[in-house]
């Protein structure tokens, strides 16, 4: 006889979806994207090169927000 598992994450992601719907799902990596380059441009002094980041960061998160929407919408 199986285990029993106290979390399953299979349940738990399938919930998630139902729940929120496939744009929220999509924007769990954007999220995820955000906060990693936020906290890495907090650690570049204050310049050019943390407002150079600042925008190459924006494209990154735009990039992502693209493709994990219509990723998701396309597994729907």
């Amino acid at each position: 006889m199986p285990e029993m598992q106290l979390l399953d994450w299979n349940v738990i992601w399938s919930d998630f979806q139902i729940a929120f719907g496939p744009f929220a799902v999509a924007l769990i990596p954007v999220i995820i994207a955000a906060v990693v380059l936020l906290i890495i441009k907090q650690l570049i002094p204050k310049g050019v090169l943390r407002q150079i980041f600042g925008i190459v960061s924006m494209v990154i998160i735009v990039y992502i927000a693209i493709t994990s929407i219509s990723n998701t919408t396309m597994n729907w």
